[in-house]
């Protein structure tokens, strides 16, 4: 690490972690450090690391926070100073809003009739649970089979995406045979660019996020700004950001997956487009790509001009 650091002389040091590796890079010394944690759970699955994190408490320079609640926890919980924070909230920016708010429903219908889907089919989109066994996709499955006895036409797509894990991706496989819905279950193995995961945001009526824990996702962000409804387990990541313009659910409870599916099914056009509405409105406030970039660098631009203060005052 030190030969990089060395090697580039960076102005800044982003460290997207609370992990050891954060402790490294911060051991290495003299360059700005700006520390962005991923989650709670970072913290929480640490307990015998105490050392390091508090190392990386007070060694680092700055802490983006990238949700309100992130800077309360990490303040009141973990003590990390207030001046280490920037004076608002600065969100990362998704890329690509813009294109997939105007990509349309056309592309939809193509993969709808690629995948042999009826037009009347409610579509439920999963791009993130074959990362792991406790990633969402089995309990997905699962509440696919109760909406489905419930009467619901659903049918579900899994996205393996990058991180997909092969194994899960043939126990979900085994499961639906078992539950005896694998005809309405599509798995997409590989991952997929933000052009190719178009059609199947444009195709989905109701994306689910059911991970036990995580920051925001992109794709979460990616498929509101598509028009689908969200349900997603409850974290407290995502109540901030869509309030009550989403569905919320215990992990691991399927049973409560297909209860928020059907009320998403029985919402009126109305209803559904207050949703869609005011969460393609906060991700035009929060999460405009151009605008997070430019506020970043504006605060890269003052902790590097502290930092050099600093060392020059010595």
């Amino acid at each position: 690490m030190r030969v990089v650091l060395a090697a580039f002389q960076p102005d800044i040091v982003w460290n997207h972690s609370l992990w050891i590796d954060t402790d490294v890079m911060i051991w290495t010394g003299f360059h700005p450090q700006v520390t962005v944690p991923y989650g709670y759970n970072e913290v929480e699955t640490l307990p015998g690391r105490a050392r390091i994190r508090r190392r990386i408490y007070d060694e680092s320079d700055a802490f983006v926070d990238g949700l309100p609640e992130f800077r309360r926890y990490f303040m009141e919980k973990e003590g990390v100073a207030r001046e280490k924070f920037p004076p608002q909230t600065l969100y990362s920016g998704v890329p690509h809003l813009r294109k997939i708010r105007e990509a349309g429903r056309r592309s939809g219908q193509d993969l709808r009739t690629r995948y042999d889907i009826p037009a009347d089919a409610v579509v439920l989109l999963e791009s993130r649970g074959l990362r792991h066994r406790s990633g969402g996709a089995l309990d997905a499955i699962r509440a696919l089979h109760l909406v489905r006895a419930r009467g619901v036409n659903a049918h579900l797509i899994l996205v393996a995406g990058l991180l997909g894990n092969d194994a899960v991706g043939t126990e979900a496989d085994a499961l639906a045979r078992k539950l005896g819905v694998r005809d309405w279950v599509t798995l997409v193995r590989g991952d997929l660019s933000v052009e190719e995961l178009l059609p199947y945001y444009s195709a989905a009526d109701i994306y689910l996020s059911l991970l036990p824990s995580d920051a925001l996702g992109k794709s979460i962000m990616e498929a509101a700004a598509a028009g689908c409804l969200l349900v997603l387990t409850d974290l407290p990541n995502y109540r901030p950001a869509f309030g009550n313009h989403a569905e919320y659910v215990s992990p691991g409870a399927s049973h409560e997956v297909a209860g928020a599916i059907q009320r998403c099914v029985s919402l009126t056009d109305p209803e559904r487009r207050v949703r869609i509405d005011a969460n393609q409105r906060w991700l035009s406030e929060h999460q405009d790509y151009d605008t997070a970039c430019d506020r970043l660098l504006e605060y890269f631009d003052t902790i590097v001009t502290t930092r050099q203060k600093r060392r020059s005052s010595r």
